[in-house]
């Protein structure tokens, strides 16, 4: 029996192994030859679609698919019919390069779906769990080495990569516990390491995770908690981006003239307000320190390249991906809360991929809308 159980976690552990190597990948880039660069993406890939066959090989699938309950999906094809649409009906614009964009994350996206909808739910958790504690080991040790100077951030790795890499597992950590005591050390223990690392959104995230978990277990109604707190994030980042200061300024690291100058490039007109600029970000942000920087808010970002109308789309499947009424608080919950938190300040370009909190967010919208038929914390 003990060899059993003993395989069976082997087999998890191998499984959290290759979404490990999938998602880090993409961190050895500044470490990577050139012609290495150019083959991660084929290979990520290749381990994703290896990932699948070995969770059939050990037996790890589900024997009724429920395809259905995911209807949500549907509004990330809507953001590909409609860049189709445009690109039809205006082919003079830069709606080729929106479809182009929308068409090439599709991989990713539908992999992951299937994946989801095949693979046991209970497996996919536990394997995850297991992800965040390889990702917690990496946080910290990057966040030892930058603070002894072994190495210096970059892009890709800084210290808001440093410190996502941290909370998952803090956060699984703090909600499997069931004495208030340990959850409390827990609490100041993960607080105290993520702002070591100086991941402030991260670290926002965390700090109002119990008020969200305390909103929870009050309304036991997530997907109105959700649109809360997206309704709530929007409104937040409108006022700095809308209302100049040196106070919003500090506090947000420059991110306000950051927002202010993509919003103020995407509605210069009716159009580009609901169909989007066809890039990622304006051709100057019109100051020579910012110029070429992200919008460092997701939402932003993807406003900016595909408007109004393809990004209710997105928030639709994210809303309408979360369950409508639970009982217990899940790992997916807390995930999902850290990543949009995430969202807010940070921009994942492009919208799916399997960059670390993007590969994240992206499970978790689809293994919440499952419901908590088992308990996710454990595993």
């Amino acid at each position: 029996m003990n060899s059993l159980i003993s395989s069976f976690n082997l087999q998890k552990w191998f499984l959290a192994f290759i979404l490990f190597l999938i998602g880090f990948l993409h961190y050895y880039k500044p470490f990577a030859p050139a012609a290495f660069i150019k083959m991660i993406p084929d290979a990520q890939f290749a381990l994703y679609l290896l990932f699948f066959v070995f969770s059939v090989f050990f037996s790890f699938y589900k024997e009724k698919l429920k395809i259905a309950v995911q209807w949500n999906a549907l509004f990330i094809f809507g953001i590909v019919g409609l860049n189709a649409a445009l690109v039809i009906l205006f082919p003079e614009g830069n709606h080729m390069t929106k479809l182009m964009n929308s068409v090439e994350v599709l991989s990713i996206f539908l992999t992951t779906f299937f994946i989801v909808m095949m693979i046991k739910r209970d497996i996919l958790i536990s394997v995850l769990n297991r992800l965040y504690f390889g990702a917690f080991l990496i946080g910290i040790l990057f966040v030892g080495a930058t603070h002894l100077k072994i190495i210096a951030p970059n892009e890709i790795l800084n210290e808001n990569t440093f410190g996502f890499f941290l909370a998952p597992f803090l956060i699984w950590l703090f909600i499997s516990q069931r004495i208030i005591m340990v959850r409390v050390i827990i609490y100041i223990l993960g607080f105290t390491l993520i702002y070591l690392s100086d991941a402030k959104t991260t670290l926002v995230a965390f700090f109002f995770l119990p008020v969200f978990m305390y909103a929870h277990a009050k309304w036991k109604k997530p997907r109105l908690l959700f649109t809360i707190l997206l309704i709530s994030g929007f409104i937040l980042v409108a006022i700095p981006t809308y209302i100049s200061s040196p106070l919003f300024t500090n506090l947000l690291s420059y991110r306000d003239i950051l927002w202010s100058a993509y919003m103020n490039n995407v509605s210069q007109d009716m159009s580009s307000l609901l169909f989007g600029i066809g890039s990622w970000g304006p051709e100057t942000i019109g100051i020579p320190r910012f110029e070429g920087y992200k919008a460092h808010n997701t939402f932003i970002s993807f406003l900016h390249l595909n408007g109004l109308l393809a990004l209710l789309c997105y928030l639709f499947f994210i809303i309408f991906g979360i369950r409508k009424h639970s009982e217990s608080f899940s790992m997916s919950d807390a995930i999902l809360f850290l990543t949009l938190t995430f969202q807010l300040a940070e921009s994942n370009v492009p919208l799916f991929s399997f960059v670390f909190p993007t590969f994240i967010f992206m499970i978790n919208v689809f293994l919440n809308k499952e419901g908590d038929i088992q308990k996710e914390s454990r595993g």
